[in-house]
């Protein structure tokens, strides 16, 4: 799990997937620190076009690289700290094949705007075409690597296409490009180990949503939550779906984490629209009668 800043959602969020890992017969490891430039001499990229932080997107190819090339682990599961996990997932890592990344597919629309970046890329490098499947573009909030696969994703790779991390999705237009120019086996996750909370709901009602525990049904098969960036307050929700998560396996420890989470931040409250010229010539008309 990767967890580089102010996360502190991630202190819920690890210990779900710290059972997990322990379920699964695997080795958690909590990334929250940055790694050298020596060992990753990725340059200083400005914040603009695309994201803040591109560093921490490249690094979520390049630490199950050294993972898997470095430290000789056999497969490695990536996930944010925005996601939780249930504690009767099933082992992930039985659904992967030497050799092969396995991934759950996303939005199409999402795909064509990293397509788009791809494509612009290729013509100005004069590199041969790779292929644009939509069914093959992932959400990278959960990746399951395999050893046998590790040069695609190898510094030198992502150094060399670090110009992916301007696009609008900067580590899945860099993955896509990454496993697709290097013909990587891909495997197509079931999707219930990487979906919204309350997914069945309208986007319009679950945005501003702080408590998505309502909406989880002794019927509803996913295995892990993603709390993405459309939520606008993740701050709240993560932590309320992790808790509620870990109390049903150890309410103990689940009491004991949330008397550590820090208050949540208040909504930021909405812009106020600059008076139009008419307005405010009216208001200082009034105030010269006045």
């Amino acid at each position: 799990m990767i967890a580089i800043g102010a996360r502190p959602w991630s202190r819920v969020t690890s210990e779900l997937f710290r059972d997990y890992a322990k379920r699964c017969g695997a080795t958690f490891i909590l990334q929250t620190e940055e790694p050298s430039d020596e060992d990753f001499p990725l340059p200083a990229l400005p914040d603009s076009p695309g994201r803040a932080h591109k560093r921490v997107y490249a690094l979520k190819a390049f630490l199950p690289w050294r993972l898997l090339a470095i430290e000789g682990y056999d497969r490695v599961l990536v996930v944010d700290d925005s996601c939780c996990v249930k504690h009767d997932a099933p082992n992930v890592f039985d659904f992967i094949e030497p050799g092969a990344v396995g991934l759950t597919e996303t939005s199409h629309a999402h795909a064509e705007l990293s397509f788009k970046e791809i494509r612009k890329y290729l013509k100005a490098r004069g590199e041969p075409e790779i292929p644009y499947t939509p069914e093959h573009y992932m959400n990278s909030g959960v990746m399951l690597y395999t050893r046998g696969m590790a040069d695609a994703i190898s510094p030198e790779r992502i150094l060399a296409a670090r110009e992916m991390l301007f696009a609008a999705y900067p580590h899945q237009t860099l993955t896509y490009y990454l496993l697709n120019s290097a013909k990587v086996p891909l495997t197509i996750l079931p999707k219930a180990f990487n979906r919204l909370p309350a997914s069945t709901l309208p986007a319009g009602e679950w945005a501003d949503m702080t408590d998505a525990t309502p909406y989880l049904s002794d019927d509803d098969d996913t295995y892990i939550y993603h709390v993405t960036g459309a939520f606008k307050r993740r701050d709240v929700l993560i932590p309320s779906l992790a808790l509620h998560l870990l109390a049903k396996t150890d309410p103990e420890r689940a009491q004991a984490l949330a008397a550590t989470m820090p208050p949540p931040t208040s909504a930021a409250p909405a812009p106020v629209e600059r008076p139009g010229i008419a307005r405010r010539i009216a208001r200082k008309l009034r105030s010269l009668v006045g």
